[in-house]
């Protein structure tokens, strides 16, 4: 309950309830999450007051791709949302996840990696134990 304004109050609430939201996270991710929605791969949605439809919380958007509805190749991935895509859905095929790691070392350089931090990377794909 409050009592009184709080100025940073709607984003106290948001962040309370999504903590309480996430520890019911499901760890399966092969599944449709909306299995009669029409319009493709990815749905975007908004907090919205049920009786003036206005957003006043602003700070939750929540954004879902869900990968099975996603049925493009690579060459017609065109946009860079729809390339992260088919990375996401083929990221376990070998040769696309070798391909981006060896493609990585210079970023890895960048950020102050080391070669050793990227090969540990490469193997622990490989060995099919990232993430």
């Amino acid at each position: 309950m409050q009592l009184t304004h709080h100025k940073s109050f709607e984003k106290r609430a948001q962040y309370y309830a999504a903590k309480a939201y996430s520890q019911q996270i499901l760890k399966e991710a092969d599944f449709i999450m909306f299995p009669e929605k029409k319009g493709g791969w990815k749905s975007e949605h908004r907090i919205l007051d049920e009786k003036t439809y206005e957003n006043d919380l602003k700070d939750f958007y929540f954004v879902f791709i869900e990968l099975d509805k996603f049925n493009k190749t690579i060459e017609e991935s065109v946009t860079l949302e729809e390339k992260w895509c088919y990375f996401f859905k083929y990221a376990d095929e070998s040769t696309l996840a070798e391909a981006l790691l060896n493609k990585s070392l210079p970023l890895f350089k960048y950020f102050g990696y080391t070669q050793n931090t990227h090969y540990l990377i490469n193997r622990s794909w490989h060995n099919n134990c990232l993430f």
